[in-house]
């Protein structure tokens, strides 16, 4: 597949919608030699060669691409992955496929040929040079009748994307999303971060304005929210979700296993970057830390953190874990700044550089905790992560927060002692930067 010149194979990907709204045409065509097989990490291809229209059949997902082919064709249809109102909400593993085995330095161009009125979203921007991510993790692909605009802060672009109800003009996205990604971005202003794709989708789950919140790397650096569009500006100004996402968007991609601690990360960080930007007060922070870290306490004893976080997505204990995560966090930021060897913001900002240098790779959480070591020239993040994954028993997260000086009263409020030992930790945990 690779020239003589020793060029990376490129493939060339077109969209059409051949019957708008109701079918997509995608055709990919190679530039030098086909590869052998392409292999789908969702639904099986039904693709056909060009020329000639032989129907490839596909064998587990894996699809063998006769020599001589120069193009592969395949339609979508509306019915399987379009909205109510004809936008279709593509998974890339809904549409994307991959050559098998990998080709190191695969280049893929798409365009998207759609008649007037109907556009698309991309996480890598559409049309142009594909990140050959979207190969291989998943992401999401817009294409139809959406509201869209840009919501500059601090250097991103968010590329917002409104389909359906979500459009509704009255959802405060600049106040929303902007606030959230100040809130970040005051955590570690120096990574690039110069674009994100934001996709609101209409839901009618509860009375808070966001139901649920998803980031994706495959192609790009995405988030996706369900809204309420019934929901008063307020509700959408209060929420959190955002900002944990966002915070996601500076991590690495960690496994599935492992979810535990780029969770934990992102819970710790939801509340007390919102209070250093002043989005919520220093009590409230603590006292949303304090009620949250209760609840993964009450879920109950039943594995090591390994296990818990292992099995989450079959038990479904998200609150166990994620909390969990974020006891870790509290703690081990504790630990670091009484040593006077760092903090978690030092170490999370050296994890963000690390990753930066490979965006195409996972990480596991040991093998990021001992770069956070290494940054800081200690030991204790993986002493305390080795500690904390064998462990059955949920952390002592009160014995931290005496010692900052957050005092629990009736409920979840709290109070300051401003003469505990750590009391200026406290503060300076959500100093305004």
């Amino acid at each position: 597949m690779v020239s003589g010149g020793g060029a990376p194979p490129r493939w060339r990907r077109t969209v059409n919608a051949i019957e708008s709204p109701s079918v997509l045409r995608v055709t990919t065509c190679f530039d030098g030699s086909p590869p052998p097989r392409v292999r789908s990490r969702g639904p099986s291809p039904a693709l056909r060669a060009e020329p000639g229209g032989e129907a490839l059949p596909a064998v587990g997902g894996v699809v063998t691409i006769p020599a001589g082919t120069r193009c592969v064709v395949s339609d979508l249809l509306a019915t399987e992955f379009a909205e109510a109102d004809g936008t279709y909400l593509l998974r890339n593993s809904d549409w994307l496929w991959a050559p098998d085995p990998w080709v190191p330095g695969l280049r893929v161009a798409t365009r998207f040929a759609l008649p007037d009125g109907v556009r698309a979203s991309a996480p890598w921007g559409a049309d142009g040079e594909m990140d050959a991510t979207a190969l291989r993790w998943q992401g999401y692909t817009i294409v139809g009748r959406f509201a869209r605009e840009s919501v500059e802060v601090e250097g991103t672009t968010l590329d917002v994307v409104r389909f359906g109800a979500a459009a509704r003009a009255e959802i405060p996205v600049r106040d929303w999303l902007g606030g959230a990604m100040r809130a970040v971005r005051a955590l570690d202003p120096s990574l690039p971060v110069p674009r994100v794709q934001v996709l609101l989708t209409p839901s009618y789950r509860g009375p808070e304005g966001v139901g649920f919140g998803l980031v994706s790397r495959g192609g790009g650096r995405s988030a996706l929210f369900t809204v309420d569009p019934t929901a008063p500006a307020s509700a959408f100004r209060g929420d959190w979700q955002a900002a944990h996402e966002f915070t996601h968007l500076l991590q690495p991609v960690f496994y599935d296993e492992d979810a535990w601690f780029g969770e934990g990360l992102a819970t710790y960080y939801q509340e007390v970057l919102r209070a250093r930007v002043g989005a919520i007060t220093p009590t409230q922070c603590w006292e949303d830390l304090l009620r949250g870290l209760r609840a993964g306490l009450a879920a109950g004893d039943r594995a090591t953190l390994a296990e818990e976080s292992a099995s989450m997505q079959r038990t479904r204990r998200y609150v166990r874990v994620y909390w969990w995560g974020a006891a870790f966090a509290l703690t081990l930021d504790v630990a670091l700044r009484r040593a006077g060897t760092g903090s978690l913001d030092a170490a999370a900002r050296a994890l963000h550089a690390a990753a930066a240098r490979t965006p195409e790779r996972a990480w596991r959480a040991t093998e990021a905790l001992r770069q956070m070591d290494e940054a800081l020239g200690t030991t204790a993040c993986s002493a305390m992560g080795r500690e904390a994954l064998a462990s059955r028993a949920y952390p002592d997260v009160m014995a931290p927060l005496r010692e900052l000086g957050v005092r629990a009263g009736d409920g979840d409020a709290v109070s300051f002692d401003d003469g505990a030992p750590l009391a200026a930790v406290r503060e300076a945990i959500t100093r305004r930067p």
